[in-house]
């Protein structure tokens, strides 16, 4: 990335998602995955290089589901904004 270039990226992640506490229950509490669930993120974002090494998100956004039991309807939905600065690793 040279400087004052700037992407976007995009990124997508489904898999499971642990919890535990009073706050989560599944419906056998004793089971050793009663606090496993499905979760999917979806996201992306604007970047504007700053040199090779950082570069400024101007913005980025995600959306987290899951699917723990909650005694209501066993969903929870989070929307993420934010800005900041990226590090870049390696080459």
């Amino acid at each position: 990335m040279g400087r004052s270039s700037s992407h976007t990226f995009g990124q997508a992640l489904i898999g499971l998602a642990h919890s535990s506490g009073a706050f989560i229950q599944g419906s056998n509490p004793g089971a050793t995955n009663a606090g496993a669930a499905f979760a999917a993120h979806l996201g992306g974002g604007l970047d504007l290089g700053v040199n090779r090494r950082f570069s400024l998100r101007l913005i980025g956004a995600g959306y987290l589901a899951t699917t723990f039991d909650n005694g209501v309807n066993n969903r929870q939905n989070i929307l993420r904004i934010g800005a900041g600065v990226a590090i870049h690793f390696g080459k």
